[in-house]
């Protein structure tokens, strides 16, 4: 089994290809997609602060489907790109906010320090892979990929209707997995780098 991107992989890939192709022939743009899936990830968070958890994972759902969706509608319309790629995963870490702040309005008394902690932690994992690859060095291990973060956070809002506490062993889990990550991501990256070089202009308008 793929652990990195266990969802991606046996989940979201089986509804992605079908819908991109048929977005393709409706002319739909990959960009507009990835807006899209933006929109739905910002509802869905609404949703889940109103303790609305099962049609808020529902929407989550469609939401990751067009995540996936723009890439594979890049490909096909041969519009694969950076660009495309950094608003993806700008957008993304704009869904993940919202998406840990809408559990935490739940129960802010209980959820909201757990969850800050694991929402920064989150960020972190991805922050520690941007500058592994800025100084070159390709840095995707770790234990707490956005799939195996998501795949937690979903879980949780599936069982809260019945378990609420869910959400705060979601978020804990996430947390310290997370910290684990980073710490794995900023180890493979210090040994890693080869050129010890610091440019001028590291450190400036960080």
């Amino acid at each position: 089994m793929e652990w990195k991107y266990p969802i991606t992989k046996y989940v979201y890939r089986k509804f992605s290809g079908p819908t991109a192709l048929l977005f393709y022939k409706l002319g739909i743009e990959p960009n507009h997609v990835t807006v899209l899936s933006l929109i739905l990830g910002i509802i869905s968070a609404i949703f889940l602060a109103q303790k609305m958890f099962i049609v808020g994972l529902i929407v989550l759902f469609i939401s990751e489907i067009l995540d996936c969706t723009d890439g594979d509608l890049a490909r096909m319309k041969k519009k694969a790109n950076k660009k495309g790629e950094f608003l993806d995963s700008f957008l993304d870490r704009i869904v993940e906010v919202f998406l840990f702040y809408g559990l935490i309005f739940t129960n802010p008394s209980q959820l909201m320090l757990i969850g800050t902690l694991a929402l920064v932690w989150s960020l972190l994992v991805t922050y520690a892979r941007s500058k592994a690859e800025v100084v070159g060095v390709p840095c995707e291990i770790g234990i707490a990929s956005r799939d195996v973060r998501m795949l937690i956070l979903m879980i949780s809002i599936l069982l809260a209707p019945f378990y609420p506490e869910t959400i705060y062993w979601g978020f804990f889990l996430i947390a310290i997995l997370s910290v684990i990550t980073v710490i794995q991501r900023f180890w493979y990256t210090y040994h890693k780098i080869k050129d010890r070089t610091v440019s001028p202009h590291v450190g400036q308008n960080r």
